[in-house]
């Protein structure tokens, strides 16, 4: 076991050197990994067994004495006023934490994901929630662990940075969806919705955490049919923890129907390509590959009903792509993002997709140099830079910041040094780096380091 993951955590390294490099010969957006995973860890941390975790499950059931299909500690609504106290507003926002109890009878022990949907929504459930105005409620899903929380803590800290700027108003509302057996310390201080994991292995390890997103998100929906003020607003804005907000995202009046919902551009999405296109006709059977969207799940934002409509066939779907050996080897680490992109196509979501500069939601240095029209910066790959004497000068891998004292107390993060024309930096894989990608790059890490500036010590 430990074996697998050092292995999955070399190659998530080796391929963020070497796509930057065909990213930007190419212009495409590559992924070394999908970036809903669980935190990196060590071989005594990876020993603990699955039937510890369950056992741990059980314990907190009997703390809870709460009846599964509960929803307690429901608090206030969020509130959103302009009031200047960052701290003080995400500790009050955090009194209305939506924890649905975890019964522990309902947790398998299966190293596999072979659950199909259990959801009861339908599209006629959309009645019950905001359809009309231009506002956005954000949903962050992660795994928990420090290695995530010191992002998604970030992540929080920058969105509400972001509200103070004009349009930020229409940030209405931000729920963390948290798929793990365990609760953790940011509970307290992001409003957070507690899911069943579906695989509770993953809060030790598991081989691939993004197969528990569509399920912790279909439990999100489901618990808002039975309480429909979890959801604040008419769209809602999908997000992972590795963003940093640079600006607010805006949507058009979700009423106007000519308007499409917006979600990223992945190149390496590539539903006709012929090395697939057998596993896309087993998944998407009796329609064209041609009609399903080259995007993913986050950044994505789609109205509350889209998303209503989409959910059964995404979890569905991957729960298939689970069970199939040669689905889950052809299309890999990116295989929940073929299912979102299919569920799409089954319901007809109508989607703009666009690549940087002039995508609305993101970019990703540094494989993109220029902040274009992105709102957020994801910061998936790795950045080390060196002069042309091969002596390094600046680094920033998110792979590097997985110790404990990150998520509990976080430091500032090295700035980019000044730019120097004359002493030919590139970056790893040996890519120049111009005084644009310098800008951005030290857009992004003063924005964070503004954000970590404001945390307060976790216990």
């Amino acid at each position: 076991m430990v074996g697998a993951f050092t292995g999955w955590l070399l190659m998530d390294t080796f391929h963020s050197f070497k796509q930057i490099r065909m990213a930007q010969r190419q212009k495409k957006h590559l992924s070394p990994s999908n970036t809903e995973m669980q935190e990196p860890t060590n071989k005594q941390t990876i020993l603990r067994t699955a039937d510890q975790t369950v056992t741990a499950v059980e314990q907190q059931k009997q703390e809870k004495e709460q009846d599964d299909s509960s929803i307690t500690n429901e608090g206030r609504d969020n509130d959103l006023d302009s009031d200047d106290d960052d701290q003080g507003r995400q500790k009050q926002e955090a009194k209305g934490d939506v924890i649905y109890p975890i019964n522990a009878k309902t947790i398998s022990k299966a190293k596999t994901v072979k659950k199909t949907s259990a959801s009861t929504l339908t599209k006629a459930d959309a009645a019950l929630f905001p359809s009309t105005g231009d506002t956005i409620h954000v949903l962050l899903t992660s795994g928990g662990g420090a290695y995530q929380n010191f992002q998604s803590r970030m992540m929080y800290g920058t969105y509400h940075m972001v509200r103070k700027l004009p349009e930020g108003q229409k940030l209405v509302a931000f729920t963390r969806i948290l798929h793990r057996v365990k609760t953790d310390a940011l509970m307290k201080e992001i409003p957070t919705f507690h899911a069943k994991p579906l695989q509770p292995e993953c809060d030790v390890w598991c081989d691939f955490p993004p197969a528990s997103r569509p399920d912790a998100v279909r439990q999100f929906f489901d618990a808002a049919k039975k309480r429909p003020s979890m959801i604040k607003a008419p769209w809602v804005f999908m997000t992972e923890c590795d963003y940093v907000w640079i600006k607010p995202v805006t949507a058009p009046r979700a009423e106007d129907m000519a308007s499409k919902s917006i979600a990223f551009l992945f190149t390496y999405i590539q539903p006709t390509n012929p090395g697939i296109i057998d596993v896309i006709e087993r998944l998407h059977p009796g329609r064209p590959s041609s009609e399903i969207p080259p995007t993913g799940p986050a950044p994505a934002l789609m109205r509350v009903h889209e998303w209503l409509s989409i959910m059964p066939h995404w979890e569905r779907i991957t729960a298939s792509i689970e069970e199939d050996k040669d689905a889950k080897e052809k299309l890999g680490w990116v295989r929940e993002m073929y299912a979102f992109s299919i569920a799409c196509a089954l319901e007809n979501v109508n989607l703009e997709l666009q690549l940087p500069p002039n995508s609305p939601l993101m970019i990703q240095p540094p494989a993109d140099v220029d902040i274009g029209d992105a709102a957020i910066m994801h910061y998936t790959w790795g950045n080390i830079i060196s002069d042309k004497d091969g002596k390094e000068v600046w680094r920033f891998d998110k792979r590097e910041y997985t110790d404990d004292k990150w998520e509990k107390n976080p430091e500032k993060l090295p700035e980019v040094p000044l730019y120097d024309a004359d002493a030919g930096w590139k970056l790893q894989d040996g890519v120049e780096v111009t005084l644009n990608l310098r800008d951005t790059l030290t857009m992004m890490i003063k924005t964070m380091n503004e954000a970590i500036k404001k945390l307060q010590p976790l216990a």
